[in-house]
């Protein structure tokens, strides 16, 4: 696991918090959507406490709003695998030719799950 940091033209970092480098499966239900509709499952190439970056063989309006579920394994909590739920909203598109789109989300409302214990707690 790697943290990145995006720079500025004059090397400045513009992130307020580093991003990991971590594959992960990333389970969402768009907004406005039945709630019938099975999720999409997409795979993060980075997260941070702030947001995540996927990639997704659909594209996303930019703007746009849906509910999440990732799993957090024991290697990046330092505890138990934790299940994280909430609301994202897209940022940014990228067409990546032959591989679909890469998508930027910044997380607007999260919810860790404790699955070991079942206990909820605010992040």
């Amino acid at each position: 696991m790697r943290a990145t940091a995006r720079q500025q033209g004059n090397g400045q970092e513009r992130r307020a918090v580093p991003r990991f480098k971590v594959s992960l499966s990333l389970e969402l239900w768009i907004e406005d959507r039945p709630t019938t509709d099975p999720p999409r499952v997409c795979m993060t190439q980075d997260v941070s406490i702030k947001g995540f970056y996927f990639s997704s063989e659909r594209s996303f309006e930019k703007g746009s709003r849906f509910k999440f579920r990732v799993p957090f394994p024991r290697e990046l909590t330092g505890r138990e695998l934790e299940l994280m739920t909430g609301t994202a909203r897209c940022l940014r598109i990228e067409k990546r030719p032959g591989l679909g789109y890469g998508v930027a989300a910044v997380i607007e409302e999260a919810v860790a799950i404790g699955e070991h214990l079942g206990k909820r707690s605010r992040r």
